[in-house]
């Protein structure tokens, strides 16, 4: 299950919304721009939070750069 994957915390939806500030379309776009790495475990979506900080830290510096 998705509960027994390595590497980090599990944040669902709404713990990711908390970490980020991130509303639910932009977490939605993210995940379809598949810029945010996700697991689905019936029917709920999960994140890892290390995946999540990662993802932030890439667009903050793709941001800088331009």
């Amino acid at each position: 299950a998705v509960h027994n994957l390595p590497d980090s915390e599990i944040l669902d939806s709404k713990g990711v919304r908390l970490l980020t500030k991130m509303s639910d379309r932009t977490l939605l776009r993210r995940r379809n721009d598949g810029i945010l790495p996700f697991h689905r475990d019936k029917g709920k979506i999960y994140y890892r939070r290390s995946d999540v900080l990662r993802a932030m830290l890439l667009e903050k510096e793709e941001h800088s750069k331009k």
